[in-house]
This record gives C-alpha cells, sequence and structure tokens, in this order.
C-alpha cells in the first residue's frame, strides 16, 4: 500500500522572525471555532502542522532538495516525505531590521505549547533541518560531484565523496569558491527593506500548482512601497498561482486572520484542480460527504485526493475551520456536491448524480453476489459437470452432484436456464439506460481487480478468496467476465470451460453497455471502449475502494 501520511494541512512559514506573527506581547491568538467568538478553537495542532524557514538559504535548501528529490524518485517520494505544502505564509523582508532578534521567544513556547501551530508532538520546527543527514547527503551528492567534475577539480579529498565528510568538504570549498549552485550571494538590502521572502513563497507556491497549494503573503509592506520594483512585477507574473490573494499593509497579521482566508483560497483551489481533471478524488467517500453523511469520528473526517506529489488526506476541520461548527456540516456537504457534479461533468458521459449513484450501488451488488462462494462456485461447477454430460465423460458420482444442482437451482429441461441467476442482464438493472450499465461494468471490474491486488498483498481480512491460487495471478478477461456475470443465466456451460460460449457473454455486453471486454482491457478507443474523460472519474472510484497503484492500464 501506498505511504499515506496523517491528516494535517502542511504549512510553510516562511519568516525571519515569527514572533511577529503570533504576538510577542502577550500569548498567540487561537483560532475561534464559531461566528461569535465564544467557543475558542484548541487542540489546533491536530489539524495543522508547520514548519518554518528563516531565511533565504533555507528556502534555497528545501526548493533544492526537493528539484533533487523529485528528479531522482520522482514527484510523489516527496509527497509521501511530507514536504508538500497546502499553505505557504511567507513575510516579504527576512534580512534583519535594526536591534531585532529572530526567533520565537522560549517563554512564549513554554508557557503556550498548545496555542502555537507547531508540528505535531513536537516543538516548532525548521523545516530544513527537518530532513535526515542521510536523506540530504543521497540527494545533493550527485549536484556535488556534477560540480566538482565541471570544474575538473583534481585534489585527490573529492575522489571519494561517497564518505559523508567528503562530501561536506566538497560543499563547504564549493560554497567557498562561489561556485554554483552552493554560494551565498551577497545580500546587500538590509535593515528590513528586502524582498526575499516574496520571491522564494512566490516560487514555492508556483512549484506545487498542480498540488492543493496556495500562498498568503503577511507582509506589512504598503503596496506604496514596492511600486516599480522587482516585487510588484513579480506579484503581477504568479498573481493566478496565488489566487490573486497579495494584499499590503496589515500591520497584526496572525494566524486568526491568515488561515481562515488560506483555507477558504485552498478550498477554491480544489476546484479548479478538479474543474482542470489535475487531482483524483475519493469517489465513495466524495459521494457520501456530497450526500450529507459526515462521520462522526475525527479520524475519519478526512477529504482524500490523489495529486502528482501522492496520496493525501486533509483534516475536514481544518479545511473548514473558517466555518461556524453549527453550519459546517452544510458547507461540507455543499462543497462535496460541487466538486462531485464537476466530475460528473468532466467524463461528457451525458450522466448525472442519480446515475452514478446507481452504477455505485449495482457494481456493489455484483460483488456481492461474485463473493457469495457457495453460489458462485457452484454455478461454476455445474457449467463443468454440463460439459462432462454432453461429451459423454460424466462419472456416476459426478452425475449425482449434478442433480442436485439441478434441483437446487431450478433448472428447466428445455431451456437450460439457471433460474438463480444474477448477472448485467437481470431485471435489478433492466430499467436502467446504457450509460448506467456501463459504469456499473466497468466499477464492477475495477472491484475484482483489487480483490486479485489484496489476494497477492496477502491483505486476507479484505477478501473472501482465501484458498483460491488462481488470484495470485493477474485478472484476465475470464474473470472479469465471471465479475459481471457472476451467476449467468446462460450459456448453461460457461466461458471457462468452452471457450465457444464467451461469444453469448460478449454479446450481452455489447448489447447493454456498448463494448466488447478485449477493447477495454487492450486500451482500445473504438467500439466506445474507455474514453480518456472517463478516467479521471474511474480512478476517483479506484480512490474510494483502496485500490493501490499503479492501476490497470485501462484507466491510466
Amino acid at each position: 500500500m501506498e505511504n499515506e501520511l496523517s491528516p494535517f494541512i502542511k504549512v510553510i512559514l516562511i519568516d525571519d522572525q515569527p514572533e511577529t506573527l503570533i504576538g510577542v506581547n502577550g500569548f498567540p491568538e487561537v483560532i475561534n471555532d464559531s461566528d461569535n467568538g465564544d467557543e475558542r478553537f484548541v487542540d489546533i495542532e491536530k489539524y495543522f502542522q508547520v514548519k518554518w524557514l528563516q531565511n533565504m538559504n533555507d528556502i534555497k535548501e528545501y526548493r533544492n532538495l526537493c528539484h533533487e528529490a523529485e528528479d531522482l524518485y520522482g514527484t510523489s517520494f516527496i509527497g509521501e516525505k511530507g514536504w508538500v505544502p497546502e499553505i505557504v505564509c511567507f513575510d516579504y523582508a527576512l534580512s534583519p531590521g535594526k536591534n531585532e532578534n529572530t526567533g520565537i521567544p522560549e517563554h512564549i513556547k513554554q508557557s503556550n505549547p498548545n496555542l502555537l501551530l507547531i508540528e505535531h508532538s513536537q516543538k516548532y520546527k525548521r523545516l530544513a533541518r527537518s530532513y535526515s543527514d542521510k536523506e540530504k547527503n543521497e540527494i545533493k551528492a550527485p549536484k556535488i560531484r556534477e560540480a566538482i567534475e565541471h570544474l575538473q577539480l583534481s585534489n585527490p579529498d573529492f575522489k571519494d565523496l561517497n564518505n559523508t565528510e567528503k562530501l561536506k568538504q566538497a560543499e563547504e570549498f564549493l560554497k567557498e569558491n562561489r561556485q554554483l549552485p552552493f554560494y551565498e550571494p551577497i545580500v546587500r538590502s538590509v535593515n528590513g527593506k528586502d524582498n526575499m521572502g516574496c520571491f522564494g513563497g512566490g516560487l514555492i507556491v508556483s512549484q506545487f500548482r498542480k498540488h492543493p497549494c496556495v500562498g498568503i503573503p503577511t507582509t506589512s509592506k504598503e503596496a506604496a512601497s514596492i511600486e516599480g520594483n522587482e516585487a510588484e512585477f513579480f506579484e503581477w507574473l504568479i498573481e493566478d498561482d496565488l489566487n490573486n490573494t497579495f494584499f499590503h499593509g496589515v500591520k497584526t497579521q496572525r494566524w486568526t486572520m491568515l488561515l481562515p482566508k488560506a483555507v477558504e483560497n485552498l478550498r477554491f483551489k480544489i476546484k479548479s484542480l478538479v474543474s482542470g481533471n489535475k487531482i483524483t478524488l475519493a469517489l465513495g467517500h466524495l459521494m457520501q460527504l456530497a450526500n450529507g453523511k459526515i462521520p462522526e469520528k475525527d479520524n475519519e473526517q478526512i477529504f482524500t485526493f490523489y495529486s502528482d506529489f501522492g496520496k493525501h488526506s486533509l483534516p475536514l476541520k481544518g479545511l473548514f475551520i473558517d466555518v461556524a461548527i453549527e453550519n459546517r456540516n452544510v458547507e461540507i456537504k455543499n462543497f462535496c456536491s460541487e466538486l462531485l457534479n464537476q466530475l460528473i461533468e468532466n467524463t461528457k458521459a451525458g450522466m448525472n448524480v442519480s446515475i452514478l449513484r446507481n452504477a455505485y450501488d449495482f457494481a456493489d451488488s455484483l460483488i456481492t453476489e461474485y463473493k457469495n462462494e457457495e453460489k458462485f462456485f457452484d454455478r461454476i461447477n455445474y457449467s463443468f459437470l454440463k460439459q462432462r454430460l454432453e461429451m459423454g465423460l460424466i462419472s456416476t458420482e459426478q452425475k449425482k452432484t449434478f442433480n442436485n444442482l439441478l434441483t437446487k437451482y431450478f433448472m428447466t429441461g428445455v431451456e437450460d436456464k439457471y433460474k438463480d441467476f444474477f448477472d448485467i442482464r437481470s431485471k435489478d438493472f433492466g430499467k436502467d439506460d446504457a450509460i448506467t450499465k456501463r459504469y456499473t461494468v466497468l466499477f464492477t471490474m475495477l472491484n475484482i481487480y483489487k480483490i486479485f491486488q489484496d489476494f497477492k498483498l496477502e491483505n486476507a481480512e479484505k477478501n473472501e478468496f482465501k484458498k483460491q491460487a488462481y488470484l495470485f495471478n493477474e485478472p484476465e478477461e475470464y474473470d472479469y467476465l465471471l465479475g459481471i456475470f457472476p451467476r449467468a443465466e446462460t450459456p448453461a456451460i460457461l466461458h471457462i470451460h468452452h471457450a465457444y460460449n464467451k461469444q453469448t457473454l460478449d454479446k450481452a455486453l455489447k448489447d447493454k453497455v456498448g463494448f466488447i471486454l478485449s477493447d477495454v482491457l487492450k486500451a482500445k478507443n473504438e467500439n466506445r471502449a474507455i474514453k480518456e474523460e472517463e478516467k479521471t472519474l474511474l480512478q476517483s472510484y479506484a480512490l474510494g475502494i483502496e485500490l493501490s497503484k499503479p492501476y490497470p492500464i485501462w484507466i491510466q
């Protein structure tokens, strides 16, 4: 299974003096959890996890680590490590002003540890220091080697860079000799008049533009103070990435002001990404929330999605922290309903929420019958014995078993139809249109894939076929047909026992849902197989049933 972090909304704070944000002259403010402010929001660390970048060196190290780790291990790696934020709060000036000390006063940390936004179960922590030396060395080593080779240095000390100490010496040499990318520029803006935080924060938000990530500037500078300089140009350049949230002249920005604005923008960013098919939502859970079924337990009140940076879950109480408790469930329902409708609209299949819910429920029904071992294997056994009977190869004992099955399941001698049948042709699905049946079949196929996957992962408690060795293989066309037709009415001899009879089920599938199964599995687009617009919805269903990646090729 994929690595999955605890459900926090991850916040990066870029500020050389975070005490200006939390209020050095008194206790830090807490988030009110009600419109009237009578009820304080405590235990804020349950929902938000903050890490701190203090200066330009921290910003550069963080961005380099992310880029280099992504190049080496892929985008999901940095997501699994918890390096990808949902909120970036950044001050503009990162050079110390006159007579200013940096850092959070110790008496604030000691007297109010639970009122600060802190990293879960730890003290307020600088992000760049949260990586292990081993992780840093693994990520930095290729770049250091490349720089050394580029300079054609013959120093024998730099030959063995697998040694941690030698690697450190090489990095220090590059810094001292101002060789990119390791030297530090000379900062000419002093006394808090620079705009380094603006550039650093904006670049981080842009770096994660395909993830629900928003930026919140925290500067007290007036707009006039940056008019005509590079910071104003940079704001204009990236204003879309930050959802036009640049504002100036706020002297007392604290979490009480920043977080409500941040989560409001975060919800807007999620809607935008869903509209563009940039993230995948957990369909089953989304449907429950859109139906107003909000779980009572905190750990179940989550919003789950896949972005380019892996699987993530956000706490709903954090995502809607700006909404009064008495209104929160309604807002969650409305938000998720809007996302669900957008997800459906993206398929361009002419469906609606009602059709989707029916297909979802029908797929559950088919899989329930598929997992009914007695009836499922009785149907397969009957098929096998019927074949033996027609070939004249049935034994006396087998004939007795066959007759028992015939009696048990009310076979008619002439039509030879299985009266306890249940499949996509059943009357349960008879009144529904082809779109409903289409998605019923596709959802059922993903469930079949998951049953095989669970078995291979030895996740015995989640499957009912503990003794079926064939589940160690990848599901094949026959396996999917058995899920779609778990107890087929006809043919009497199933496709798994007589290849010719597969044509009967192929024809039934073509008539009911408009495609041939082999076209889907080969990822063909002819004959109304999987369309590109449908894949996000199918991936959302896969995420909702906790199917692990890589997904089957036909929905990739």
